[in-house]
């Protein structure tokens, strides 16, 4: 079942059916390689400080290795102006001809829409479906209860405490074996107020400037376990003052104070 369908006419005009009228409105542009990373289509013109970090957040996030792949990942992101939210797909373009270079399809959803939407991720699943290469077109993305969302296996309590009950800053989480699940899962529960503030990006190889400008009051990143300065398993803090849970002892697990980014590994 096909979830949006394209545009060809202006969006709500007079002849859209009562269905049609209450259906979301998806505006797209299209990132990649041409003389440099750049804008290659879009269906919607930004203010300046928004067009920047769009243009920004959708190239790749971090370097890479010679020949390291990954997979496609999900960055998630309101606009400066708080006009619009982001949902976008990056992939790694082999055809470009220069290495590291990506694709990134970024459907932009009036705030008003994304806040109120019950399912976050079928957008995400539009973004896949729409796939790297098509040039960005306007989406009507019809209502529709969204299929439920497996459960997570992997980081919990100190991942919601982290993001719920202390100081708000951002989080790190490495090797989380399903990180665009768990993701999707924070957008999906969190209430609207959050949802609108809440960043993150499923894969990071460094939160440098570029990435750390969309950082808000409520971001996480996940990052691969390989990047990971204290290894498998291991809490810490920006400061790297974290305590190590000791194994064996029932009750203990990790914990961290609020310093600038709190990094976990699973």
């Amino acid at each position: 079942m096909r979830w949006w369908r394209t545009l060809t006419s202006p969006c709500r005009s007079p002849g859209l059916s009562a269905t049609e009228r209450l259906a979301m409105i998806v505006d797209q542009q299209l990132h990649g390689y041409r003389n440099g990373h750049e804008l290659l289509s879009g269906t919607i013109r930004l203010p300046a400080r928004d067009q920047d970090l769009v243009d920004r957040l959708s190239d790749i996030a971090g370097p890479i290795g010679p020949g390291e792949k990954f997979a496609p990942y999900l960055t998630c992101y309101p606009l400066p102006s708080g006009s619009h939210y982001i949902v976008a797909r990056t992939w790694l373009d082999l055809t470009a001809p220069r290495a590291g270079c990506v694709r990134t399809r970024s459907l932009i959803v009036a705030m008003s829409d994304w806040t109120g939407l019950a399912g976050p991720a079928s957008l995400a699943r539009v973004a896949t479906e729409a796939g790297p290469t098509d040039p960005g077109r306007q989406l009507m993305l019809e209502p529709s209860l969204a299929p439920p969302l497996p459960p997570v296996e992997g980081p919990g309590v100190e991942l919601i405490e982290a993001l719920f009950l202390e100081d708000s800053v951002p989080v790190a989480v490495f090797g989380a074996p399903a990180p665009e699940l768990l993701a999707l899962r924070f957008l999906t529960a969190i209430w609207p107020s959050m949802r609108r503030r809440f960043t993150v990006s499923t894969f990071c190889n460094s939160p440098g400037p570029s990435r750390s400008a969309a950082s808000t009051s409520s971001s996480r990143r996940s990052a691969p376990d390989r990047a990971s300065p204290t290894g498998r398993g291991a809490v810490s803090t920006g400061r790297e003052r974290a305590r190590r849970a000791t194994p064996g002892r029932r009750g203990s697990r990790p914990r961290c104070s609020a310093h600038p980014i709190r990094r976990y590994s699973v």
